[in-house]
């Protein structure tokens, strides 16, 4: 469908920017704490697995390639809103092991998992090979941001209820 491109993908841009967006609306939307297992069953998370699958359907990335942008995005999300919320909590990113993120296929073989919402859930889990909490580190203030998201927050609160 798309000109594969003639340079390397990992990880996938689209879906490192939608899963970004999918952890900041749901945090801000359901007040969760940053440090929260993402709901894979949300609608904001369905849609980003979406537009991580898309691209592969295009076949512009591959499925580990949707995988470590997911997990990228909601790394680094979480770090945002750590620094946007002042609160200093410890929060944590991921790890992602590229050629772990595959299914035994016999004969000592394996194949590259599929990305989808459910599998994004996966990668949470604490027996997933492929992904590896890293250390805690503090994420401090960010006070002119701060007052930005206090608004989003009483924005959302009034229009969500």
């Amino acid at each position: 469908m798309i000109q594969t491109p003639s340079h390397g993908s990992f990880p996938s841009g689209h879906s490192t920017q939608a899963f970004v967006v999918a952890t900041l609306l749901s945090i801000l939307r359901n007040g969760a704490a940053a440090n929260s297992a993402p709901d894979a069953t949300s609608q904001l998370y369905q849609i980003a697995a979406r537009i991580a699958v898309n691209r592969t359907v295009a076949g512009v990335h591959y499925p580990s390639d949707s995988a470590a942008g997911a997990m990228l995005g909601v790394s680094m999300e979480r770090l945002i809103v750590n620094r946007l919320t002042g609160t200093k909590d410890a929060t944590h990113g991921f790890r992602f092991d590229g050629p772990k993120y595959s299914t035994p296929a016999g004969s000592g073989a394996s194949l590259s998992r599929d990305f989808y919402a459910a599998e994004f859930g996966a990668l949470f889990e604490a027996d997933d090979p492929a992904t590896t909490p890293e250390a805690d580190y503090m994420a401090y203030t960010a006070p002119n941001f701060s007052e930005l998201w206090e608004k989003a927050r009483r924005e959302w609160d009034g229009v969500w209820g």
